[in-house]
């Protein structure tokens, strides 16, 4: 007998990398499981989401610049938003940050924990 399916609560989440294609991968793996995602390349945009829509979640890219990198937290602390933030990196060690969360994109299994980290994440946040 089959299980019935489980029901997925869609979540949005902001997502903003400068890497054009690794954003748009990002987003198509978080819609197919079911979440709107809201990507973005550039602080500026990233703020005028933030403003425009109810983020129940934030990827902050690798590739952001360093300096792109802090503004998206100074923007998130300008206005309030208490959403968590998952932290993408590249280097062998995480990076000193104010991030909720850090995951490492080098591993081989980084889709999969990430969708991992992301379903804890809003679950967590529901309860």
């Amino acid at each position: 007998m089959l299980s019935p399916p489980i029901s997925v609560i869609t979540k949005t989440i902001l997502s903003i990398s400068r890497d054009q294609l690794l954003l748009e991968t990002r987003a198509a793996i978080l819609r197919k499981s079911g979440h709107q995602v809201i990507s973005v390349s550039d602080p500026d945009e990233f703020l005028e989401a933030l403003q425009q829509s109810q983020i129940d979640l934030i990827v902050l890219g690798h590739s952001l610049l360093p300096d792109d990198r802090e503004e998206a937290f100074r923007f998130l602390s300008e206005t309030g938003c208490s959403s968590p933030v998952i932290e993408l990196y590249a280097t062998t060690a995480p990076p000193k940050s104010p991030a909720h969360f850090q995951l490492a994109v080098h591993d081989r299994t980084f889709q999969t924990d990430l969708l991992a980290l992301v379903q804890q994440v809003l679950a967590d946040a529901v309860n």
